[in-house]
């Protein structure tokens, strides 16, 4: 339901806005996380100006060579059309 609750946070977001998607899910990669955000971000009338990754967070720290079970994005979205 994460692009659901990512659609829900985007319908009040102003014109230009940002966004901090973060979630802790083994079954989710980085890439897929932030799929998600230019997924809802277009689906919602939203350009996606900037995305940056959110560093690993220490107390949850990520064996070698697997990745981090938390992840997280920051995204600087713009709105391109009226919904």
């Amino acid at each position: 339901d994460y692009a659901e609750l990512l659609g829900s946070a985007l319908s009040v977001l102003s014109n230009q806005g940002i966004v901090l998607a973060c979630l802790n899910h083994h079954g989710v990669s980085q890439g897929a996380l932030r799929r998600f955000v230019h997924e809802a971000a277009q689906a919602h009338g939203f350009h996606v100006e900037s995305l940056k990754d959110v560093s690993q967070q220490r107390d949850f720290p990520a064996a070698a060579g697997e990745e981090p079970l938390a992840k997280g994005v920051l995204a600087r979205l713009r709105r391109t059309s009226t919904r």
